[in-house]
């Protein structure tokens, strides 16, 4: 009967070590991918400062802009507006 209790023993404290390992890796797994989101944000920031930068240097021309991508009513709608701009 002992025998047995040990081995109940010996069964729960490997399931709590199991459950307490699993649990510092679970933790290690977050707080790198909260790094990794951090870093990405921070990327991003960056990204969107460099391209405001560079809108501001180098204005769209109408070159840039492929309207045969545009659906019909988007171009239909940027026509408008560049006769209201042309007109003003």
């Amino acid at each position: 009967m002992a025998h047995l209790e040990d081995g109940v023993k010996k069964l729960v404290m490997a399931g709590i070590g199991v459950a307490a390992i699993g649990a510092e890796k679970a933790q290690a797994l977050a707080e790198e991918l909260i790094r990794r989101g951090e870093t990405a944000v921070e990327e991003g920031k960056v990204l969107n400062e460099e391209l405001k930068r560079k809108a501001r240097k180098e204005p769209l021309k109408a070159s840039d802009v492929d309207l045969q991508c545009m659906p019909p009513e988007q171009r239909v709608e940027l026509m408008k507006k560049l006769k209201d701009m042309e007109g003003a």
